[in-house]
């Protein structure tokens, strides 16, 4: 039977003097927080803040990860006592977990997930997370921590047990921005695919037609999809691994 959470002591990962321990930041919900989905007949849920950090295999080699699997394993023992029950679920999770099926069958690298990395969902809950740039200053702009950038984070943990789903979340006290990286939102620029018009006058047109022979969308048309977030790949669910051994 699941009992009562108990406060762990969090622990901080990464080293600001070091940068090959800073972490990749993705999916963050930080500076304003993510309407979580739900399903038909579930009641609504409250918004949450929360993010996710990418080890590559040379952190997860050199124990980084250990840290938050020990408070992990604590609050797993603490929450469900000595009988814990069959198909916990791990906070844990493979990047290759993260890769899309090609075409041809094969597995296609997600950006900022390489091989043999880890990675893991860090719940901020309702409260917003206390998250401070390079600067210590408070993060104001979500611009300021973009998928990609690096960071350090202060994580806890506790287990939970809803409708019959049971395991194990690492939650997010505290991140700070240290530095910058390639920006895995998959997003396009502009620039690089169009040039500024010339002969603006001669090319303008009114009214609502689109020019293609048909008029402008309308507002109903569109359709809108949660699943996704700017990095381009559907937010990892809480249930997609089981690891009774973390």
């Amino acid at each position: 039977m699941a009992g009562k959470n108990k406060k762990v002591t969090p622990v901080r990962v990464g080293d600001m003097n070091d940068p090959k321990t800073w972490l990749t930041l993705s999916f963050p919900h930080l500076v304003e927080p993510q309407i979580m989905p739900t399903k038909p007949g579930e009641q609504a849920r409250r918004p949450q803040y929360g993010c996710v950090v990418v080890f590559t295999k040379e952190q997860v080699a050199a124990g980084m990860l250990e840290p938050v699997k020990r408070i992990a394993s604590e609050a797993r023992d603490n929450f469900f006592g000595e009988t814990k029950p069959r198909g916990l679920r791990s906070p844990f999770r493979k990047c290759e977990g993260m890769w899309q099926e090609g075409p041809d069958g094969k597995l296609i690298p997600a950006a900022g997930y390489p091989v043999g990395g880890m990675f893991i969902g860090l719940k901020g809950g309702a409260e917003k997370p206390d998250c401070r740039d390079e600067a210590m200053r408070p993060v104001v702009d979500a611009r300021v921590l973009y998928p990609g950038c690096k960071v350090l984070v202060v994580c806890t943990a506790y287990g939970y047990d809803y409708s019959g789903n049971k395991g194990v979340s690492i939650g997010l006290a505290a991140l700070q921005k240290v530095g910058d990286g390639e920006n895995i939102a998959g997003r396009v620029s502009a620039s690089d695919y169009f040039q500024k018009v010339t002969n603006l006058a001669d090319n303008a047109t009114t009214g609502a037609s689109t020019g293609d022979g048909w008029g402008a969308p309308e507002e109903d048309d569109a359709t809108t999809g949660t699943s996704h977030r700017v990095d381009g790949w559907g937010a990892p669910e809480e249930d997609e691994d089981t690891d009774e051994n973390f």
